[in-house]
């Protein structure tokens, strides 16, 4: 698959009505001597428990795409002081009771038990202890806490099953289970808790069918996603039967079946995820309310309705894996001007790229198209797009010169053209600064011919930087967060990536007509970590600069006209772990020491002038005085038709 999945990660974002429903009036800790009991239960809890700063959790903490920070918040937990100025406790400011306890991401390890201090809290209303290492099953005696508004136990290694008992808990408002190792079925108790607005299983092993027991609550968010949920999500039902329902997830499960176009129109649904299911038929049409479609990985067939184009909220849209067929409507992007993120890959989707006609209004993020059979130019008017980051059209049937003005776009990321029938010469830029923030540049199968402009090289403002991001590209609204993501042939292998690290830089001109010599301005690139010119008919000699890039993880030069030795300076690559100069021109000694130690024989061969380890061919003066003639030359010309001819579609796909 070639295309951007955009990936949403909803589990632990209050929408900001959930977050003020749940809240208690602001407070202020203050000091009361009633509660030192309650003082003393937190230390007890805490001398339970191990601190350990090298916890990985699932989701929360892990990465910088959620807005939560690990820290030691109980190491301000001392004994003598008010716990009410303790991190993470908040105090009634009247009667001083501990009324919320927010643990979250505090490297906690251990098993909570049910006779645990921390559940002596008679008073306590909101108890986040996501993002630590907490084991066991759910304690029984969390059941008795009638007066949680809030809990919230996502993203740790509970196992076990869902207790009935939960439905004691009458004033419970949001719900929080996800990531985590629970199994069994949803408990019908549950529909007993009346005030519940938000309940997120996501990431168990829940084994269940859909929860049409809960359809009475006044539900706002209903996550069950990455479970074994099965069956139909209509059983009978001619619409949606969940009024208040704004969130429904209900991603990588196993429902299947048809859903009738109009089943969820008349709902109050803002976000949607199918994802990751076996539905059939035609794709449901969203109610007027919606801002966030995904239906990605199922086995919908048919057009895309043209109904999408009224609803005028939405702003992410994904249907890529499935079996759509027709055009791309044209009033999709220009009807609805807020669409940020438009991700149809892997369909059977023919025709033209629709024009902006509202240039001035582009609201375009991501947009990846690829894997379908679309067909004529690039269109221009996407230049307006100022906003645009991810491009990915690979795999169609495109037809047109590189697409130059899109070089002036201030925040393109990614751009991948893999595999289409673009052609010709690439002139050089006419933009002063053209990709400036360039991460991945994947132009690749294609018939581009001539050399490659330097200056396009000498401007990859981003690549020059030395040090690597660690965090992940990412688009922000005010409420949602998504990765960004696309496919890539890197090391040679095709590979989904389904969040691109800021760290990833990539460049890819294998499979075209490139000639000439490698401009040595490339060395100043040091932060590529992946380069692939094969398959060219690049010459000359392989520029001793390469070795500035400290970070190259893949350099594959293979199936082109190269003369000369290899650099020794190669041998500071100590990343390096893809290496290929195979079917080339080049001579003497193979460079030992470091990662060169590492490589195999089919680095180099079809280099009949190389010699020494790992090839079997030892080093001798005479050998290293001898240079290929110009026959030689034209007959590994004809060589590299031949292996281009074979080797043209060594992509695999993982």
């Amino acid at each position: 698959m070639c295309g951007i999945i955009a990936v949403l990660c909803l589990s632990f974002l209050l929408t900001p009505s959930l977050a003020a429903l749940a809240a208690s009036p602001p407070t202020l800790p203050s000091r009361h001597s009633g509660h030192a009991d309650e003082c003393t239960a937190l230390l007890q809890f805490k001398n339970s428990l191990k601190i350990n700063e090298k916890i990985v959790t699932t989701a929360v903490c892990a990465e910088s795409v959620f807005n939560f920070t690990s820290s030691l918040k109980t190491a301000s937990w001392k004994q003598g002081t008010d716990c009410c100025t303790w991190e993470g406790i908040t105090c009634d400011n009247i009667t001083g009771n501990i009324i919320q306890v927010d643990l979250t991401c505090s490297y906690l390890e251990g098993t909570l038990h049910s006779n645990s201090s921390l559940f002596s809290l008679h008073h306590v209303q909101e108890l986040y202890l996501r993002g630590n290492h907490l084991t066991g099953t759910i304690p029984s005696s969390i059941c008795r806490k009638s007066s949680l508004r809030v809990l919230d136990f996502a993203d740790n290694y509970l196992s076990g099953t869902i207790l009935p008992c939960l439905d004691n808990l009458s004033n419970l408002v949001i719900l929080e289970l996800g990531f985590n190792q629970l199994e069994g079925s949803l408990p019908r108790t549950l529909a007993n808790c009346t005030n519940l607005m938000q309940l997120s299983v996501h990431g168990n092993d829940i084994n269940d069918t859909f929860p049409f027991w809960l359809k009475s609550l006044p539900l706002y968010m209903l996550e069950l996603g990455a479970n074994n949920f099965h069956g139909l999500i209509t059983s009978g039902h001619a619409a949606f039967p969940f009024p208040y329902l704004g969130f429904l997830m209900i991603r990588h499960n196993h429902f299947h079946g048809q859903l009738p176009p109009e089943y969820l129109q008349l709902s109050n649904l803002t976000s949607i995820d199918l994802s990751g299911n076996m539905f059939d038929g035609f794709l449901p049409i969203p109610p007027v309310t919606t801002e966030v479609y995904t239906a990605v990985g199922n086995k919908f067939t048919g057009e895309i309705p043209s109904s999408f184009c009224n609803i005028t909220t939405l702003f992410l849209i994904d249907m890529s894996n499935n079996s759509l067929t027709g055009k791309i409507p044209q009033c999709l992007i220009n009807v609805n001007t807020n669409i940020a993120t438009l991700a149809l890959a892997k369909n059977r989707l023919r025709g033209p790229i629709p024009e902006i006609l509202a240039r001035k209004n582009c609201s375009l993020n991501t947009v990846t198209l690829s894997q379908n059979h679309l067909q004529g130019k690039l269109p221009r008017s996407w230049a307006s797009c100022k906003q645009l980051e991810v491009l990915d059209l690979c795999d169609n049937e495109l037809e047109d010169s590189f697409p130059s003005w899109l070089e002036t776009l201030p925040n393109l990321y990614i751009l991948v053209l893999r595999a289409n029938k673009l052609h010709g010469p690439i002139t050089s830029p006419k933009f002063i600064h053209p990709f400036p923030v360039l991460h991945i540049f994947d132009i690749s199968n294609n018939n581009f011919v001539g050399t490659f402009p330097s200056q396009y090289i000498a401007n990859f403002n981003y690549m020059m930087g030395g040090d690597k991001g660690q965090g992940f590209l990412k688009y922000y609204t005010d409420v949602w967060m998504v990765p960004l993501s696309t496919t890539v042939i890197y090391k040679g292998v095709q590979m989904q990536l389904s969040r691109i690290l800021e760290a990833l830089v990539l460049i890819d001109l294998s499979h075209n007509h490139f000639e000439g010599e490698i401009p040595k301005i490339i060395g100043n690139l040091q932060s590529l970590t992946g380069l692939n010119l094969s398959h060219n008919n690049f010459r000359g000699l392989i520029p001793t600069s390469l070795g500035n890039l400290k970070h190259l993880e893949w350099l594959d030069l293979s199936l082109n006209n190269f003369t000369g030795e290899i650099p020794a300076t190669l041998t500071n690559l100590t990343s390096l772990a893809i290496f290929n100069v195979s079917t080339n021109q080049l001579t003497g000694q193979i460079p030992l020491g470091k990662q060169f130690n590492t490589f195999s024989s089919d680095s180099f061969e079809g280099n009949p002038y190389l010699c020494g380890p790992p090839l079997p061919k030892p080093c001798t003066e005479s050998h290293q005085q001898e240079v290929p003639s110009a026959s030689q030359d034209e007959d590994d010309a004809e060589r590299w038709i031949e292996w281009r001819a074979v080797l043209m579609g060594y992509g695999v796909e993982q």
